[in-house]
C-alpha cells in the first residue's frame, strides 16, 4: 500500500484549510493579546509598589518636618520661663529637653511607619532595589542627625545672644522670634 494523493480539491478541502488558519490566526492574536494584558499587569503591580515605597518615604520627610511645627510652642514656653526668673541657663536646658522630647516622638512615629521596609515589593521585581533603598535611607538618617546637631548648635549660638539681655530682663521674647525663624531654617 502506497501514499495515494487525490488531485482534486474540494469546497470542503479549502473550507477545512480556512479554518484552520482562522484558527490558527485567532490562537496568535489571543496569546499576544494575553500577553500584552500580562505584561501591562505585572507593570501595574510594579508601579503600584514603587507608589507605595514612595508614600512611606513621602511620609518619613513630612513626620520629619512636622518637627519644627511641633516644637513652636516650646519657644513660647521658653519666653515665658525666662520671663519669670531670668536664668538663661535654665531656659536652655529646658528648651533642650523638650525638643529632644519632641524628636524622640518624632523618631517613635516614623519607627511606626515602618518606612525600611518600603522597598520589600519591589524587592520582589529587582533585587538591587534593596541597595538602593539603603544607601537612600541612609542618607536621610545622615541628614535628620546633621540637622538635629545643626539645630543645637543654632540654638546654642541664640542663647548667647540671650546672654545681654539677661541682665535687663528685657528683649527676650523678640530675640526669640527673631532667631526663631533662624532656628527653622
Amino acid at each position: 500500500m502506497g501514499l495515494h494523493f487525490d488531485h482534486k480539491i474540494s469546497f470542503g478541502n479549502i473550507l477545512t484549510s480556512f479554518s484552520i488558519i482562522i484558527s490558527i490566526k485567532t490562537l496568535c492574536i489571543s496569546y499576544s493579546k494575553d500577553r500584552f494584558i500580562r505584561k501591562r499587569q505585572h507593570a501595574d503591580k510594579i508601579r503600584d509598589a514603587a507608589y507605595r515605597s514612595f508614600a512611606k518615604m513621602e511620609r518619613w520627610l513630612t513626620i520629619s518636618s512636622s518637627f519644627y511645627y511641633d516644637s513652636q510652642p516650646l519657644y513660647v514656653e521658653v519666653s515665658e520661663l525666662f520671663g519669670t526668673n531670668y536664668n538663661i541657663t535654665e531656659a536652655r536646658d529646658y528648651l533642650w529637653k523638650s525638643l529632644n522630647k519632641v524628636q524622640a516622638v518624632i523618631r517613635d512615629k516614623i519607627l511606626n511607619e515602618d518606612s525600611e521596609s518600603a522597598y520589600m515589593e519591589l524587592y520582589s521585581y529587582h533585587p538591587d532595589v534593596r541597595n538602593l533603598f539603603r544607601v537612600t535611607y541612609q542618607n536621610l538618617k545622615e541628614f535628620e542627625e546633621a540637622r538635629w546637631g545643626n539645630l543645637l548648635e543654632k540654638t546654642q549660638a541664640v542663647i548667647k545672644k540671650f546672654k545681654e539681655y539677661e541682665e535687663d530682663h528685657s528683649g527676650f521674647f523678640s530675640l526669640l522670634l527673631k532667631y526663631g525663624k533662624f532656628l527653622g531654617s
